[in-house]
Formats: structure tokens, C-alpha cells, sequence
């Protein structure tokens, strides 16, 4: 699977910004930026675009909980696939109009090929915390 593009339409301090993350050669992105800017927030938002946004999230401080939102174009598989992300317990992956898919999250299953949220941050989704915790298991 590969990220075209992440939205943050209501997530985090973020609201209605997004980034394209064009492909090239070798097609690798690096994100990069002060304290503050967003990196963590870019890394959440993906796990809980793929996943689900938890009930408990940290990102709900300027939104509320109902209006949270993220967006992404992803291609795999031979097709792309634009849609959104809501944060709730049922139908929270909603086609680029705002409703709800038809297939729910077998939308994704192709693109993520039986990863799950734990695999997928343990592979992908590497920050310092992360890092270090890993260093811990190995020792």
C-alpha cells in the first residue's frame, strides 16, 4: 500500500490542512520539522486512519470527538482508494463525500494485507519511544 496523500480535516491541532506525498525514485518521504509542528500527529493520524481513531484519543483537544476527521488517498492492488476516517464505533469509513463505504473496513483489508494495528505501528509507525521499547525486547 502506498499513501498518495494524508488530510487532517479535523484532528489534532489541524483542521482542513493536508499533504501530497507524490511518488519518485526511490520513493521514500521523510518528515521533518521543529518541536511542535506535527510529526507525532502525522504518525497517529495514519495508524488511526488505517485503524480507527480510539475511544480515548489524545488528538480530540481542539475537536470534538464527533467532527474528528482524516483523509487519505492510498493505492494497492492495482487500484486507489480516497476516503475518510471518523472517530466512532460503527461506520467510521466513509467515502470522500462523507458516507458511510458500502464495504466498511474490507475496503482496507486488500490494501493492508492481514496487518493489524499492532504489526503495522511495530513495522511502520517508528518514533523514539518506539525505538527505545524495541532496544528493551531485544536486550
Amino acid at each position: 500500500m502506498r499513501i498518495n496523500r494524508l488530510d487532517f480535516l479535523a484532528y489534532g491541532h489541524f483542521t482542513g490542512t493536508g499533504f501530497d506525498l507524490p511518488a519518485s525514485q526511490p520513493d521514500l518521504h521523510f518528515v521533518y520539522g521543529l518541536n511542535e509542528a506535527g510529526k507525532s500527529t502525522a504518525l497517529s493520524a495514519i495508524e488511526d486512519l488505517l485503524f480507527g481513531i480510539p475511544h480515548n484519543t489524545r488528538h480530540g483537544f481542539l475537536h470534538d470527538y464527533g467532527s474528528m476527521r482524516l483523509g487519505a488517498t492510498v493505492e494497492g492492488n492495482g487500484g486507489a482508494l480516497e476516503f475518510r476516517r471518523r472517530k466512532g464505533t460503527k461506520d467510521t469509513l466513509l467515502s470522500k463525500d462523507g458516507l458511510p463505504l458500502p464495504s466498511g473496513e474490507a475496503a482496507l483489508a486488500p490494501l493492508l494485507k492481514g496487518a493489524d494495528r499492532p504489526f503495522y505501528a511495530r513495522m511502520f509507525c517508528l518514533d523514539h519511544e518506539r525505538l527505545r521499547q524495541g532496544g528493551r525486547e531485544i536486550l
